[in-house]
């Protein structure tokens, strides 16, 4: 039987013995591993994705410097990238700035933006209806995003009333060496948790695998690991996609957010 104290020690450790991996850009990581840690567990980092902002190319930036009313960012990737491309006009601009997720709202006032609205959660309806209290039919809405981003928000801006302005400024690129050591990882079952919080990530290892020629969902029911926690319902799609359901789904845009949801997993598996 398991001691009273032994098991108050695992509860408060939940992922003692367990490796999780964090498959962000090594930037946005450091939250992530401290608070695997402070759960007991162990990180490895597999940055699978990293963005390129698109600096030469003028129309981004004259399109950029047009008149609008408002911008739209989705991402702290889209922030750094804008304020790269803008540089000195950032801080004068007196547009409306709509941010998903807190992560993103932290890194446009880093970058000396004057953010307006944050969504209650990262979903694309509670950016709509926030837009919608804040700007009138027919304001000029610029969207910023990397090259691997759907055009929906631009077709229901339109349906909604708004002049919409879509600009790609930054790319989405693979990195394959990452993601390579990830499939073996896995194909060797040293992974208890891999972590996604894009859908791009989940592409870039499952593309990757396919070009190893391994199946990772065969891999993953054979060996009955890893478990698979994703931020936010747009990668939990992705995941499902790719023929895998995401035992944890974190509703927050926040990595913290996530580990806490694996820890309450666990945890409630110990007892």
């Amino acid at each position: 039987m398991i001691s009273a104290e032994i098991r108050s020690h695992d509860e408060s450790r939940p992922l003692l013995g367990r490796v999780v991996a964090i498959t962000r850009p090594l930037s946005q990581t450091h939250d992530m591993l401290q608070q695997v840690e402070v759960f007991g567990g162990r990180a490895r980092l597999y940055p699978l994705i990293a963005t390129q902002p698109v600096t030469d190319d003028l129309q981004v930036r004259n399109r950029l410097q047009g008149d609008y009313d408002a911008v739209i960012f989705t991402s702290a990737n889209g922030v750094r990238a804008y304020a790269s491309l803008q540089q000195d006009e950032v801080s004068r601009s007196d547009r409306f700035v709509f941010c998903v997720g807190e992560r993103t709202a932290q890194a446009a006032k880093e970058a000396g933006l004057r953010v307006c609205a944050i969504p209650a959660s990262f979903s694309a309806e509670d950016l709509l209806s926030v837009i919608a209290r804040r700007l009138k039919r027919g304001a000029r809405i610029l969207w910023t995003h990397g090259n691997l981003a759907d055009d929906k928000m631009q077709a229901v801006l339109s349906d909604m009333g708004y002049e919409a302005v879509t600009v790609t400024i930054y790319q989405t690129v693979t990195e394959v060496a990452n993601a390579q050591s990830l499939v073996q990882d896995v194909i060797k079952s040293e992974i208890d948790v891999l972590t996604f919080a894009s859908g791009s990530a989940v592409d870039a290892l499952f593309d990757t695998a396919a070009n190893l020629n391994q199946d990772l969902i065969a891999v993953v029911n054979s060996v009955k690991k890893p478990l698979f926690a994703v931020i936010g319902p747009k990668t939990q799609a992705v995941l499902k996609r790719r023929g895998i359901d995401a035992q944890v789904v974190s509703q927050k845009a926040d990595g913290v957010a996530l580990i806490d949801s694996i820890a309450a997993l666990f945890a409630k598996i110990i007892r």
